[in-house]
């Protein structure tokens, strides 16, 4: 079994980036679909 600290990066930006794209990920997987919007027609009289 492989300790959590040796899947880190090494360096800081590669932990920032690292960060940032499980962050987006995340908001993805959470995000709650929007309702498809209804066509409406605009009557001219």
């Amino acid at each position: 079994m492989t300790d959590a600290a040796d899947q880190l990066p090494d360096d800081l930006a590669s932990a920032h980036a690292m960060i940032l794209a499980e962050r987006a990920a995340r908001r993805e997987a959470e995000a709650v679909p929007l309702a498809p919007r209804r066509q409406t027609r605009i009557r001219m009289r």
